[in-house]
């Protein structure tokens, strides 16, 4: 028989409240929770306060304004004709050059001539074909024009046989009336005028037949001969084109063959270099590659003056190029060596330039 618990219960006694250590976190927690609020408070009062000031003195003040950066790079670069077209035989012969390498030529100039004999027989067989094609058709309109005489001429011969044959079937219309002649005479009379009708119907069309066929031949003829004088003018063009001419004003660069030399067609001859029209070269560092762009703004310092001139492409690195990019510049006059940008962007180089004349 169980009595009581008694002998099972601990009595615990309540620790008192400076000996818990949650009570010691909680004031610790409560603790860094005001000092934080104090000083935001009191940091919020002295930037909101108008009451502490600086000397102007110990502040420097400079005027702001919007405008470009610029970046100074040094670069190795060289000068070269933007313009330099080389000209080809335009058929095959023999050359004769009207210059030497190095003269000064302008626009229009007689820089060499091609002696082709074929293509000079050429144009005379064309030649000679169209004046006998010329010749045909002009033939073919006097057969054409005798022709449609001699057809109006059976239709004028059909009117009158058929107003004679009228006239007959009227004298035997009356004749039989007075029974002068006989029921066969009249209508012999009545069959002679049917076919006089007939006769000049069909003379009539066959006229207008003959007509249209001959208009249609003569207009094949003239066909023929505007085809014949394209291929003269085109013949004529190919021999005005054996003088070659310079197509701008400047240098001669280099002859591609010597004096009198057989050529092919389409051969190179001579070369032609534009002095109003030059280019700079510029080796970019390729850690610069990224910062440049098409159309840039670039003023190039040559000789101590700034010229600005204008960025035209940037050719892709290969395994045969340089590392670094190549930049062209662009500029119009060598006396000047300037080009206006219209509209500089918002990066602006400054290249100092060591070029390479």
């Amino acid at each position: 028989m169980i009595r009581d618990t008694s002998r099972q219960d601990t009595q615990i006694e309540a620790l008192p409240l400076w000996k818990n250590p949650k009570a010691y976190k909680a004031a610790a927690l409560l603790g860094l929770t005001i000092a934080f609020l104090i000083w935001g408070v009191n940091a919020w009062h002295r930037t909101g306060s108008v009451d502490n000031t600086l000397s102007l003195s110990r502040i420097n003040i400079a005027q702001v304004e919007r405008g470009d950066l610029i970046r100074d790079l040094v670069v190795q670069g060289k000068v070269v004709a933007a313009n330099s077209p080389t000209l080809y035989s335009p058929a095959q012969g023999i050359v004769k050059f009207a210059v030497k390498a190095g003269d000064t030529v302008k626009a229009g100039q007689v820089l060499a001539s091609v002696d082709s004999p074929e293509l000079s027989n050429q144009l005379a067989q064309e030649e000679a074909q169209l004046n006998k094609l010329s010749v045909e058709l002009q033939r073919q309109k006097i057969q054409a024009k005798r022709q449609q005489l001699e057809n109006q001429q059976k239709a004028d011969l059909a009117r009158v046989n058929l107003t004679a044959a009228k006239r007959e079937l009227k004298r035997a219309e009356l004749s039989k009336e007075k029974q002068i002649i006989s029921l066969l005479d009249f209508e012999k009379s009545k069959d002679d005028m049917a076919r006089a009708q007939l006769e000049y119907e069909q003379a009539v069309q066959n006229a207008e037949l003959e007509k249209e066929s001959l208009s249609f031949d003569t207009q094949t003829l003239h066909l023929q001969v505007s085809q014949q004088k394209l291929q003269v003018e085109e013949l004529e063009r190919r021999v005005r084109e054996l003088e070659i001419l310079s197509p701008v004003s400047g240098t001669i660069g280099s002859l591609a063959v010597s004096q009198r030399s057989a050529v092919a067609a389409n051969a190179p001859l001579i070369t032609v270099v534009d002095l109003t029209s030059f280019e700079l070269e510029a080796a970019v560092p390729e850690n610069y590659a990224d910062d440049l762009g098409l159309n840039m703004a670039v003023a190039v310092n040559l000789g101590g003056v700034n010229y600005p001139v204008k960025s035209l492409r940037y050719p892709p690195k290969s395994s045969t190029t340089k590392s670094s990019p190549e930049c062209a510049l662009a500029r119009d006059n060598p006396k000047t060596c300037a080009k206006t940008c219209a509209s500089p962007p918002a990066y602006y180089w400054r290249i100092a330039m060591m070029c390479c004349w």
